[in-house]
């Protein structure tokens, strides 16, 4: 699997030092490039994409809108995750369609889950479309197997769609 590269674009040194350490412990199979410039990272954006943004909302030089804005068309658009010191500007992010909105100083637990969502996004797609292939699997092999390509082991699936653990190692084989 392609490793997930993820850009932080803040302003702040201090920000940026504690959310790539923090991405480190939580994601250490992404690689991380940070930015302090919005121009900067959209110049270098151009030849070398990313997965995922962490935007800073205020910034001398281009807000974080702005920069959402400029890149509106592009077909390869990011995930996008605000993480700001200012909560005002949530609604106005959910409007503008970001996966998720973290408030400075970013919390461990917080951030946890918003990998792990951005994971599953990226894990879905590629999931449904291995088991469409497979369509001589019942309805129940189909989704017992999805939650198998997310690491649930059999007595987590068995808990989690309430049936016995031999049923589920039944439809596993």
């Amino acid at each position: 699997m392609k490793k997930k590269v993820a850009y932080i674009i803040d302003d702040e040194i201090v920000a940026i030092k504690r959310l790539e350490r923090l991405l480190g412990l939580l994601a250490p199979n992404w690689e991380i490039k940070t930015f302090t410039m919005g121009k900067e990272f959209l110049h270098n954006f151009k030849s070398e994409p990313a997965d995922i943004l962490f935007i800073d909302i205020e910034m001398p030089e281009m807000s974080g809108f702005e920069l959402l804005a400029a890149l509106e068309g592009d077909q390869r658009r990011p995930i996008t995750v605000f993480v700001t010191g200012h909560a005002q500007y949530a609604i106005k992010a959910i409007k503008e369609s970001v996966f998720d909105y973290l408030v400075k100083p970013v919390d461990y637990d917080e951030l946890k889950a918003t990998i792990h969502r951005i994971e599953q996004q990226f894990l879905t797609p590629a999931i449904n479309e291995k088991i469409d292939l497979q369509a001589k699997l019942s309805q129940s092999e189909k989704n017992i197997l999805k939650l198998i390509a997310v690491g649930m082991s059999s007595k987590e699936i068995a808990q989690h769609l309430s049936i016995s653990p031999n049923t589920v190692n039944t439809h596993r084989n």
